[in-house]
């Protein structure tokens, strides 16, 4: 759904895959409208195609298979555990989440005469 002008507008969900025009198994998906088969073969390609390390650090998850960045870290669905495991929304890989902790301190000056 997509607002416009105050009113909502409804995008019907598409009938067909996008790539050959089947209208069975079809998926809705962040590679669009593909049926089941075009839908494995987008997820494999994706894989293929991304050339990041097998092990990523940063200040966002991201999935070490396609390199799909999360923002969020809630999207992962994750635990209270320091590592857990995730899958990966976009090539729906399985991996691992390690939570890195650090804790920073501020100090400032105490105005005399204040308690």
């Amino acid at each position: 759904m997509a607002e416009r002008g105050g009113s909502v507008v409804i995008r019907p969900f598409p009938s067909t895959c996008e790539v050959c025009g089947s209208t069975v198994g079809l998926i809705n998906s962040s590679f669009g409208a593909l049926c089941s088969t075009h839908y494995e073969e987008a997820k494999e390609r994706v894989k293929t195609e991304y050339k990041g390390e097998p092990e990523q650090y940063g200040s966002e998850p991201i999935c070490p298979y396609c390199g799909h960045k999360y923002s969020d870290a809630w999207e992962l669905g994750l635990g209270d555990e320091e590592e857990d495991e995730a899958e990966c929304g976009l090539c729906e890989s399985a991996f691992k989440v390690t939570a890195h902790w650090s804790i920073d301190y501020s100090t400032r000056r105490m105005e005399v005469g204040s308690s």
